[in-house]
């Protein structure tokens, strides 16, 4: 009888001694979880922040590719109608080469090889053209302008599909 006895005293023993380190295991656990998950979020936090960043300052970085290629279109479109005197096509073609370079080089930090070579074709017809080396024909400008307007859209993940013109002109 007292064999049980010391059977059931032992037994109990252990499984109260198993009850209290299951707990403690299972209250442990739960906390290294939290302290893992927290980590995980504020990385992933990091993470989104700098991503955010880098692809705001791309966005910034295209408008002024942009902006500084609408204006030189607009000086040509001027030039060819007769609408801009001589100094004033020399002084927009200064500014825009001057600008034309630094657009390069932001381009250079963040865009893929294919913005890059998009810009550069249209660059150099822009180039080209100014220089009086080839004429002006606004639809061969507006097909390489949208080549680099589409590969843009696939770089900062707009719209993957390409935008074409459809209209009369």
């Amino acid at each position: 009888m007292q064999l049980f006895e010391l059977a059931g005293t032992i037994l109990f023993s252990i499984g109260s001694a198993g009850a209290i380190l299951f707990a403690l295991s299972s209250w442990l656990g739960k906390v290294w979880a939290n302290r893992i998950l927290e980590h995980e979020r504020n990385e992933l936090s990091i993470l989104k922040e700098t991503f955010l960043k880098e692809h705001n300052e791309k966005i910034a970085t295209y408008k002024t590719t942009v902006d500084v290629v609408a204006k030189i279109l607009a000086d040509l479109d001027k030039c060819s109608l007769g609408d801009m005197p001589l100094e004033k096509g020399k002084e927009a073609y200064h500014t825009f080469n001057e600008q034309r370079m630094r657009v390069y080089g932001y381009l250079a930090m963040v865009s893929p090889q294919a913005v890059m070579d998009t810009q550069d074709a249209l660059m150099d017809k822009i180039l080209l053209v100014t220089q009086g080396k080839e004429k002006y024909i606004w639809e061969e400008i507006r097909e390489l302008a949208l080549a680099l307007l589409n590969e843009i859209r696939k770089d900062i993940a707009i719209d993957k599909s390409p935008i074409s013109y459809n209209g009369k002109l």
